[in-house]
């Protein structure tokens, strides 16, 4: 008959009675202290299944930041029951035997939950760990299962774009290698600093008034339509992934940031003179997604090919040599038209994987293209 007596703080919310205080991970052990009500297959409920990929890594999160002196989870999960519990007002303190009025309801909070009873595991100092909790009182599973429902349609992750913007402001910081621990992820992307180059590329894309993406890309937190514009997570990510990697030899040739940013807008700048022009910039498709997918994907073949023949990468230069690999594609001859690229030609039903088909084709065509120069 376990007796939990904690300090707690009561907050009225309208109808509802909510106490601010903490459980730790050996309350969480006591039998029958919590349950999830899960939706599943032929059985009610209103709880997501349990993402154990999620729970591994916050308690990987919280194992390491241990070990650093630097465990913490600072938002609190939210329990409920239909029982009553004792609150002393004058001493600030809740009290109530388990046996009694347990299991609560997690409605939120099942990863941080399964999480951190997962280190404490394997860290038996993490089982006094303080996680802060809100318990509501009285409240049947009908109001437990609407709290739910509200606290998960009405919150929002961080947007993706504003999670790249934040990463790369720790990338650039002072002092960010004297904060006591970082969690091994977030410590990959500020040490790789892939993310934080390839925004800077993508705000300079969008600023630069030489550029044929200015304006044309929606950054975060901007108030203004993103309509007709490609976002600006889903276009650092096409860039980290196929301009900021090592497999790109414009990553292991150039070390200055603004050369690399100035050859990649030399870069669009050819494929806009050759399948776009001034007047359709808004509608073609080598400037939405897949289409900058596309041409980022093939940019590490276009750069190698000038860097193997010793050429510049001026405008010109690069125009002509993705002119002449075009020119000898065969089974997509049709992509070095302009008019595949608009809406109702070939490239509005192109996909990723169809990208990657089309790259390999034009790998092949790049090759004969310079065979048929060194020969004549």
């Amino acid at each position: 008959m376990p007796i939990i007596d904690r300090p707690a703080v009561e907050v009225q919310q309208g109808h509802l009675k909510l106490y601010l205080t903490y459980v730790t991970p050996e309350d969480l052990m006591i039998q029958g202290f919590f349950d999830v009500d899960r939706l599943e297959p032929q059985r009610g409920g209103y709880q997501r299944i349990l993402n154990l990929p999620r729970a591994r890594r916050l308690s990987r999160h919280l194992t390491d930041g241990y070990r650093e002196g630097y465990a913490n989870l600072p938002t609190t999960i939210f329990l409920a029951t239909d029982k009553k519990i004792t609150f002393d007002s004058k001493a600030n303190r809740l009290s109530f035997n388990t046996d009694e009025v347990c299991p609560f309801s997690v409605v939120d909070g099942q990863h941080r939950i399964a999480g951190l009873l997962d280190s404490a595991k394997s860290e038996p100092g993490l089982l006094d760990f303080r996680l802060p909790a809100t318990i509501a009182t009285s409240l049947d599973e009908t109001h437990q299962m609407y709290h739910f429902y509200i606290v998960n349609t009405t919150q929002r992750p961080v947007d993706r774009a504003l999670e790249q913007q934040i990463t790369t402001r720790f990338t650039d910081m002072h002092g960010v290698e004297d904060l006591p621990y970082l969690p091994s992820w977030l410590d990959n992307r500020v040490t790789r600093g892939t993310e934080a180059q390839a925004l800077r590329l993508v705000e300079f894309l969008n600023e630069n008034h030489a550029s044929p993406l200015r304006g044309r890309i929606h950054m975060a937190n901007d108030p203004s339509s993103s309509r007709g514009k490609i976002r600006q997570a889903g276009l650092v990510t096409i860039f980290k992934d196929n301009i900021f990697t090592g497999v790109n030899p414009i990553m292991l040739r150039e070390s200055s940031p603004d050369k690399r940013n100035q050859i990649v807008l030399n870069y669009f700048r050819a494929i806009d003179s050759l399948l776009v022009g001034d007047e359709g910039r808004d509608t073609s498709i080598v400037f939405k997604s897949n289409g900058l997918f596309f041409f980022a994907l093939i940019s590490k073949l276009v750069f190698t090919s000038l860097y193997a023949r010793a050429a510049n990468f001026t405008e010109e230069t690069m125009a002509e040599t993705i002119r002449g690999a075009l020119g000898e594609m065969e089974d997509f001859h049709e992509i070095a038209h302009s008019e595949w690229w608009f809406p109702g030609g070939g490239a509005t039903s192109l996909n990723r994987a169809g990208a990657r088909i089309i790259a390999e084709e034009f790998l092949h065509a790049l090759n004969r293209s310079e065979s048929s120069d060194g020969s004549g």
